[in-house]
Formats: structure tokens, sequence, C-alpha cells
């Protein structure tokens, strides 16, 4: 099944017109992409601002990797011409895969996101109550798995993470040796933000300044996760800590 199957009124050539719920999108049949562009006009919104969000990102870059490079559906491509032509002006922009659409609508509109969670609710909620005891400890099983297994990607990451700052640090300390008051010594602050638009904050200060800094920036860091990475001398033990701020 795919977004050929709501198209309904041809534009020009192999565009049509699709019926998505409340939306009309401009549907390019030979790929089966739609028009982000012109949905995300619906509501007076960029599709650019759209592909800045970290989430956007991540998705378009999943969907790459699972494609085949010859696939023209792995990524974004743009359909351009005259815009005086009153044709050429409803097919115009960047069109992407049918599996980005539910993320783009739901940012555009939260009615329809709300209607998706209620159809996603409904479904897993049946989908729990149908299961018998061997298909429910066969799901359990399939979960735990995946757990252990992000577990295990986590800690590889850590590891990867703590030998990188270990050459930095006695790279550091061989041309700059940290000053004896733990209060002069330089810190760096990365924290990750629960805002989309702007999912970092840095700081780069003396471990006194880095501490003020943060208090001051309470309210914009509040619920985000952070690590915090110590420049310390190579004889101390790393560290590194993830902290939730509350």
């Amino acid at each position: 099944m795919s977004l050929n199957d709501i198209c309904y009124e041809q534009i020009k050539d192999n565009f049509y017109y699709g019926l998505f719920g409340d939306f009309r999108l401009v549907i390019d049949k030979n790929t089966g992409c739609f028009n982000a562009t012109k949905l995300c006009q619906l509501d007076g919104k960029q599709f650019y601002n759209w592909t800045r969000l970290e989430r956007s990102k991540n998705l378009m870059k999943y969907f790459e990797t699972k494609s085949r490079p010859s696939d023209v559906r792995s990524g974004v491509y743009e359909v351009k011409g005259d815009n005086n032509d009153a044709l050429n002006k409803q097919i115009t922009g960047q069109y992407v895969r049918q599996e980005l659409i539910l993320d783009i609508a739901s940012w555009i509109s939260v009615e329809f996101y709300v209607r998706c969670n209620r159809v996603i609710l409904n479904y897993f909620v049946n989908e729990y109550k149908t299961m018998d005891k061997n298909e429910f400890e066969g799901k359990l099983r399939e979960i735990e798995d995946k757990m252990k297994e992000k577990d295990k990607e986590i800690n590889d990451q850590a590891e990867k993470v703590s030998t990188i700052q270990h050459k930095l640090e006695v790279s550091v300390e061989d041309r700059a040796p940290q000053p004896a008051k733990k209060s002069k010594r330089e810190r760096f602050v990365l924290l990750k933000r629960n805002d989309e638009t702007y999912p970092y904050y840095a700081i780069r200060a003396q471990n006194a300044h880095a501490k003020t800094a943060l208090k001051s920036k309470a309210p914009v860091i509040r619920r985000s996760l952070f690590f915090w990475i110590s420049a310390v001398t190579p004889t101390q033990k790393l560290s590194m800590r993830e902290l939730e701020l509350n």
C-alpha cells in the first residue's frame, strides 16, 4: 500500500492530488513520494524548518541507511519549474518518501497528531488484549533482548568516549598543566536540552565560573540531560557523569 492508492486527480504528467486525512497532498506517482513543501505551506510553515529538527535529521538518516543507493525515495529531491505557469506552480517543491508523512503532518497540525495518537493507542491496546500466553512471553523476550543490545551499545560508546577523553586530557596536560586550585581548573559542560530546535548548550570556563553559569541558566536547562567532561591530570581517575536537572 502506498500514497499512490489515495490519488484522485491528475495535475500534470505523473503528479496527482491525493487525500490523506484532512490534507490534500501532491504526489509523484513515479516514486510514491509527496511534496513536503506544499504540505507544510497548508499551515503556513516552511519545510526547511522541519528538516532542521534533530528528530527529523535522525529520521532521514535512518531511511537513507535502509535504502539502496539507487533508490530515489531514500532522500529528498526537488522538482523545479516556472512558478508563473499555473500547473508547474502546483507541483514545484521538495519531495520526500511516504514514511515521513506522519511526522511532518503531526508537526504542522496538533489535531492530526491527536487523531494518529488515538489510532495507534487503540491498535496496541487491542493487540495486547488478543495475545495468548506464548505470544505475550515471546514479546517480552523480544523487548528484553533489544534492551540488552541497547545497553551494550551505550557501554561501548561510553568506553570509546572515555578513551578519547583520556587522550585529549593527556595531550592538554602536556601542553598546559592544570592549576593546583580546583576552582581554577577549566571545565567543559555539554548539555543535551529537551528542545528540538536548539538541542545542545555548551559552557567552557573555569570550574567556579562553570558552576555559576549553570545556576544562571537553570530556567533554560531545566529537565535537560548534560555531560560534564572534566579536564583532569593523567593520574586522576577519569569520569563522565550524566545528570538530570529537576
